[in-house]
């Protein structure tokens, strides 16, 4: 294949083409001055005439030279642009859906190996009452995973019907013992998780427990005050649902060191979004 730059040994020749052009036209164009202005000789006039000549001929052929270079050089560049990639294109943009599809796939292994890795680690958990580590177990104070995933999801379905149930006596019949009420619900969520994890030696615990039976009858009795029913319970109801929820993943995260697959996913692609802002 026709490389595209010029050969060292041609930018030589040019370079020495150019230099023979101005040494010649220098040592001619001076006598020729002197000779129209000075002293007519007609030797010295066709003498330093064809000198002249000749270096104005050795710099125009490097020129030329450079130019054809140069047209070369162009002209292999629309040879492959009309020809070649024209040709080529359906080709390139086969591979590259191709790689599009392939990293796609790659980005859904990757996924499911997430998935796979945790659903080990749950049925690894599962196991048994003991399955915590002892380094875990000392620190928590004996925690245990639950030992059935599916009757703690039907445990968790039964808590929601009764918050739901309560509630909507609440609303059809508001009397004084709502705040009361508000707060046994918050209770029985805090004891159904601390209950099924096991975690009664852990301080943080008690915390959970008592930060609900302190705050939230004082909350209910001056939401009750401030806003209409309907607006204090769908408040009340969206705010047990976030306390249940954040226990529930601070109880995981005291077992297991790590957050519940859908929250700390959740973080991991705001804290990627965030990394790719800033770039």
């Amino acid at each position: 294949m026709q490389e595209k730059r010029l050969s060292l040994l041609q930018k030589l020749n040019i370079a020495c083409a150019l230099c023979a052009s101005l040494f010649l036209i220098y040592i001619s164009i001076f006598p020729l001055i002197r000779v129209f202005t000075y002293e007519f000789s007609k030797l010295e006039l066709i003498k330093n005439s064809i000198i002249l000549f000749i270096g104005i001929g050795a710099g125009l052929g490097a020129f030329s030279l450079v130019k054809q270079a140069l047209l070369f050089e162009s002209m292999i560049d629309t040879a492959f642009e009309e020809g070649v990639y024209r040709r080529l294109k359906p080709l390139l943009k086969e591979i590259a859906s191709v790689q599009a599809r392939l990293e796609e796939a790659t980005k859904k292994m990757n996924t499911i190996d997430v998935s796979i890795d945790d659903l080990k680690e749950r049925v690894g958990a599962f196991g048994g009452r003991g399955a915590v580590s002892k380094g875990t177990s000392s620190r928590l104070g004996g925690g245990t995973y639950p030992s059935d995933p599916i009757l703690f999801l039907i445990k968790i379905v039964v808590l929601i019907n009764i918050t739901f149930a309560a509630f909507l006596f609440m609303v059809q019949y508001p009397r004084g013992f709502v705040p009361y009420v508000v707060t046994a619900m918050f209770f029985i969520w805090w004891i159904g998780i601390t209950t099924e994890y096991n975690l009664w030696h852990n301080v943080g615990v008690w915390v959970w427990g008592s930060v609900p039976i302190l705050i939230i009858p004082t909350v209910t009795i001056l939401m009750d005050i401030l806003l209409p029913s309907e607006i204090m319970f769908s408040s009340l109801y969206i705010v047990l649902g976030i306390y249940a929820y954040i226990y529930y993943a601070w109880s995981i995260y005291m077992l297991k060191g790590k957050l519940p697959p859908t929250l700390h996913n959740l973080l991991r692609e705001v804290s990627t979004f965030r990394k790719t802002e800033r770039l």
